[in-house]
């Protein structure tokens, strides 16, 4: 698909070194205000990747991984048939019906989901939201414009079911024991609720051992013992944090700082 119309402000998707940002200090520097595109890429030359990404309402402890935001129970699956408008194919504003409302630009750059019906299988990039308004009929209209070129492809009926779901880089939080979105990065600096900052998403990383014995060599998981921190994988158990992550470089006690080799991507 084509971006034609994404974000122009926030165009750059990568960047590389010599550094393009104004300096280096600024991968470990969270700000109020977004700088880049949510997901940029920073590659630095030894080989370490960075995601540019923005904290929920809670601060993020330094050395810990981070995960997606959870998912909208009532954005999900929800049926179209009291949206006052069901559109058609190349429409790039459209109106979706769901039972939870939303705030403005809460869904930029995230992702529309025709899930069962008409329609079905499609994705598209929300590029912008305006705030819902209470539906005559139930629920909330949510007003969205698509970043695709050409709009709507497919268009859904009103017996579809369509789904809404937040950017995987914003509103991010601290990887729980039992995850609820995808795991997102390390970041190696404290940030501020609501912040704007790099999570480190590949190469050596220092991040907080959890309870579990590790060695040189290990692979291991985030979020089995303690949230955000590293773990062994649980074999199946009821522990879920099973999320692989990386290999050990410098094991660590338990609580203690260890050297993790990213490879999430």
């Amino acid at each position: 698909m084509s971006y034609t119309n994404y974000n122009r402000t926030y165009r750059r998707s990568r960047i590389a070194e010599p550094a393009q940002l104004t300096s280096n200090a600024n991968l470990f520097t969270p700000t109020a205000d977004q700088k880049h595109m949510l997901g940029c890429i920073y590659d630095c030359d030894d080989g370490r990747r960075f995601r540019y990404q923005k904290a929920d309402s809670t601060a993020l402890t330094i050395a810990l991984g981070n995960q997606s935001a959870t998912g909208t129970a009532n954005w999900q699956n929800e049926v179209q048939t009291n949206s006052p408008s069901i559109p058609t194919a190349g429409d790039t504003t459209v109106t979706v019906t769901a039972t939870a409302t939303a705030t403005k630009n809460a869904l930029a750059d995230g992702y529309l989901t025709v899930e069962d019906g008409t329609g079905e299988n499609n994705m598209y990039i929300i590029k912008s939201n305006k705030a819902g308004t209470a539906n005559a009929t139930t629920g909330y209209d949510i007003v969205l414009e698509l970043a695709d070129a050409g709009g709507v492809r497919t268009a859904w009926a009103a017996t579809s079911e369509l789904t809404l779901t937040k950017n995987k880089y914003r509103d991010v939080v601290v990887f729980p024991t039992d995850p609820t979105g995808v795991f997102t990065g390390v970041n190696l600096t404290a940030v501020t609720a609501n912040y704007y900052f790099w999570d480190q998403t590949r190469g050596p990383v220092t991040m907080t051992n959890g309870s579990d014995t590790i060695v040189v060599g290990d692979e291991v998981t985030c979020g089995g013992q303690a949230a955000g921190r590293v773990s062994l994988p649980d074999n199946g158990t009821a522990i879920e944090g099973d999320t692989g992550i990386g290999f050990v470089m410098r094991a660590a006690g338990s609580g203690e700082t260890a050297l993790i080799d990213l490879t999430i991507e």
